[in-house]
């Protein structure tokens, strides 16, 4: 069918979806963009960081709210055009830069860390506001979606609409550990951030994603053998449930505990596995000194074998300075246990 034909039948058939499709149906505005106002604030929270916020306000001296927590940039383009449209039909729109994130302080961001906390906030600063008539809802997807679970803790929270967010129970795929793996080092502040989009980086790491091994873990990994004996509930619960248990201990810390605990263990050498019993393998209860006893008892031990390989490593490459072998075969009489302990 030719274009032309094509638009003659989409006026026939469907008038109302050829003018919606032109742009010309009536959106119903109350009010046009140029009357619109918008200012920027700096919204301080309780540990005294400064979160940058938009807001757009029509010419009503109180109307309904929007909130909208973005790590990607509250003054993107994409954004403002909806900002200004929910404005035109009577909202206040209340659009803040996550901690760590666009023009919000500090110059890192600490992934989720903060979101419950700040997120609150947010709305108890919303409702002290004289433009806020009480009515406080929010919408976006995504990381936007997610922020709205936090805002749906307060009180006075109206409504959300949250979109493909989830909350924590996908499985660990390969596909999710790329995006994972591109987002942390795509979105947000800090200075091994790398300026690309998390979807554009994808394609940069699909080789790395497939060479370490993350999605061949097993869904649920078996508990260590001082940690049931600790924690001996753990043997009373299936898996997954064992894995919500757990998590509440760490969810249970305030956000500022999470962030340095997880800095500090990542810092020194820890993975994410040893990071999370630290944090979220005892009660709230059993204080750091008794974590740190329990956790050095294996981790020596296994630095002590680390040692003995680095030291062993170190007196090979040493002792290859010596060697003027001609065969692998030659080397191998070559290089004894003397030898190796004696060094260049």
């Amino acid at each position: 069918m030719s274009r032309e034909r094509s638009h003659y039948v989409l006026s026939v058939r469907t008038p109302e979806l050829e003018r919606a499709l032109k742009g010309a149906l009536d959106s119903g505005a109350a009010f046009t963009t140029d009357v619109i106002r918008r200012e920027t604030v700096r919204m301080g929270t309780r540990d005294g960081t400064s979160l940058a916020t938009d807001i757009y306000r029509p010419p009503l001296a109180r109307a309904p709210v929007i909130a909208v927590r973005t790590p990607y940039g509250r003054a993107h383009q994409k954004f403002v055009d909806v900002f200004f449209t929910f404005a035109c039909h009577g909202y206040v729109v209340v659009s803040q830069d996550c901690r760590g994130t666009g023009d919000s302080e500090p110059s890192s961001w600490d992934y989720y860390v903060y979101e419950r906390e700040d997120s609150y906030e947010l709305i108890d600063w919303i409702v002290k506001q004289e433009w806020c008539d009480g009515f406080i809802g929010a919408c976006g997807g995504s990381y936007l979606a997610q922020t709205q679970w936090c805002m749906a803790l307060h009180p006075r929270m109206s409504t959300i609409a949250p979109e493909v967010g989830g909350i924590g129970v996908v499985g660990h795929t390969a596909r999710l550990h790329m995006f994972v793996n591109a987002y942390a080092r795509s979105v947000g502040k800090g200075a091994d951030k790398v300026p690309m989009s998390f979807d554009e980086l994808e394609r940069y790491i699909l080789p790395e994603t497939l060479t370490t091994g993350y999605f061949d873990e097993p869904l649920h990994k078996a508990f260590p053998a001082a940690l049931i004996e600790r924690l001996p509930q753990l043997r009373e619960r299936s898996p997954a449930d064992a894995k919500r248990w757990l998590w509440q201990h760490y969810t249970g810390l305030p956000a500022g505990e999470r962030a340095e605990l997880i800095k500090l263990a990542v810092r020194s050498g820890f993975s994410i596995a040893e990071t999370r019993e630290f944090i979220s393998g005892f009660t709230r209860q059993t204080p750091p000194a008794a974590r740190w006893r329990a956790l050095a008892q294996r981790k020596l031990a296994e630095l002590e074998a680390e040692k003995a390989r680095i030291e062993a490593m170190e007196g090979l490459l040493k002792a290859s300075f010596r060697c003027a072998c001609p065969t692998l075969e030659v080397c191998q009489r070559f290089l004894t246990p003397d030898v190796l302990s004696r060094g260049p």
